[in-house]
């Protein structure tokens, strides 16, 4: 990020986000309502539904059986509910995804900062 608030905010947000709180990523980045956010948001979210859809179907992972709460660490979720190892795999292949989904437009949102100074 090219802002040091920016960068301050994400630090902070870090823990909290790994148990599914992300408030602080909401309120404090400006997300919603943008257009540039709204793409990798919802091609970050059909990449991973295809790639666990893939996974299940190829019969990589096992489906979830197991009821896993809310506030789990989000990286452990799908190895808690279904017990195979393979999942953690899947889970650091769609994380892998959604950076390089991002990752272009968070460049594109800095240079547009960067502009505008």
């Amino acid at each position: 990020m090219s802002s040091k608030r920016k960068q301050n905010l994400g630090l902070l947000s870090v823990f909290p986000s790994l148990f599914n709180n992300n408030q602080l990523l909401y309120f404090g980045l400006p997300l919603f309502l943008r257009p540039l956010m709204l793409v990798p948001m919802i091609l970050s979210s059909v990449a991973g539904t295809l790639v666990g859809y893939v996974a299940i179907a190829t019969h990589l992972i096992k489906p979830a059986s197991l009821v896993i709460p809310n506030n789990a660490p989000n990286l452990l979720t799908a190895f808690l509910g279904s017990g195979k190892l393979s999942s953690l795999i899947v889970v650091a292949i769609v994380f892998g995804l959604t950076v390089l989904i991002y990752k272009p437009f968070i460049e594109l949102d800095n240079a547009e900062v960067q502009n505008e100074k």
